[in-house]
């Protein structure tokens, strides 16, 4: 069950229900008391998402600048 990555509000549904019947109601009440607005992907706005990432890569390209410049090294 991959609740959490589906990126479709029917998909999210599809495997919501099939934890619901297939694995346990009680799993399925735990999940539905946090909004899930806050854990599946299917609920992220997109450009939040877009956002993050790119945010994200900014970031890192920050930190590792200076390694940047260096040359690759390999082992014989």
């Amino acid at each position: 069950m991959e609740s959490c990555k589906v990126t479709y509000i029917y998909a999210w549904e599809r495997e919501m229900k099939e934890i619901k019947t297939i694995i346990s109601e009680e799993a399925f009440y735990y999940l539905i008391q946090t909004p899930p607005r806050q854990w599946t992907r299917s609920m992220f706005k997109a450009d939040l998402k877009c956002y993050t990432l790119v945010n994200m890569s900014e970031e890192f390209n920050s930190i590792i600048i200076i390694s940047r410049t260096k040359p690759v090294v390999t082992r014989h």
